[in-house]
């Protein structure tokens, strides 16, 4: 388990702990995650399956709650008072947050690898949720879902929003990257004392097409997740979360074919490295 995500998980239960929350060594922690983002992140309900990925790890008792428009950029949340006041108030257990899942249009990472002049709309309004995310919890973790590419279909049909973000899939997916690593470098740079990681969702999505070329990740539109899609999202959001044994205990999702959700579970548990390298 990444060193940061161990000292947060022991730290976050140590605090309840002293809170009189929990007095057995075997009762599963909680942790309350705040989903922002758009259709990528409301198409089959993400935060939902992300919660009963981490429920049925055993690792975490998830509490969840999430706000998504379609077409969002991540500065139209920092303007939108429902998204800020749901960060402000907490979750519906009282306590505040202890993990914001941020998720950026589609396209804005891979253009700020192509053309710095999208620093400034990228970097922004994740240097504003980091300092809100500071004032409503000192100890909340912020994580940066990177998202996936469009599919090459999309490039050979020479649809505009693919080819702008890449020369092909596998372009696009570098370039997504390293315009997330680069958001993340910039923003912490103004908020040093918050900790944020990436959860490397597009990488292991491009791992996944490469590997498992004819499975459905992918909506008829080429671009929105299909229910395996979501699926292969929630277990990197939730190792990013919860560390190595959350994917490793947790089981099949209902309604997703288990066959396929074993292979894309060993997928990612075979990749460690992809983890480690997700913010360089």
């Amino acid at each position: 388990m990444n060193p940061n995500r161990r000292r947060w998980l022991l730290s976050a239960f140590f605090a309840l702990l002293a809170q009189g929350l929990s007095s057995a060594a075997s009762e599963t922690p909680p942790v309350r995650i705040l989903f922002l983002g758009n259709s990528l992140t409301y198409y089959n309900i993400l935060p939902e399956v992300t919660r009963d990925v981490l429920a049925r790890s055993g690792v975490l008792s998830p509490i969840i709650d999430s706000y998504a428009q379609p077409g969002y950029y991540l500065g139209d949340h920092i303007k939108d008072v429902s998204a800020t006041a749901r960060l402000k108030r907490g979750a519906p257990d009282g306590n505040p947050w202890d993990v914001l899942v941020l998720q950026e249009q589609s396209m804005l990472h891979a253009e700020l690898c192509l053309n710095a002049m999208y620093t400034l709309q990228a970097v922004g309004p994740v240097r504003e949720f980091l300092e809100r995310a500071r004032e409503a919890n000192p100890d909340c973790l912020v994580v940066l879902m990177q998202v996936w590419s469009r599919h090459q279909r999309r490039w050979d049909a020479k649809d505009e929003h693919a080819v702008i973000t890449g020369s092909s899939a596998a372009e696009a997916t570098v370039n997504i990257h390293r315009g997330t690593v680069t958001t993340l470098k910039e923003a912490k740079k103004h908020e040093g004392a918050v900790r944020i990681l990436i959860s490397p969702v597009g990488d292991f999505w491009q791992l996944a097409r490469e590997k498992y070329p004819k499975m459905p990740l992918y909506e008829e539109d080429d671009h929105h997740p299909a229910r395996l899609g979501t699926s292969l999202s929630a277990l990197v959001l939730a190792g990013t979360i919860g560390g190595r044994q959350a994917i490793e205990k947790t089981t099949c999702p209902e309604g997703v074919p288990e066959a396929d959700f074993q292979k894309l579970q060993k997928l990612v548990l075979d990749h460690p490295e992809v983890f480690k390298q997700a913010g360089e």
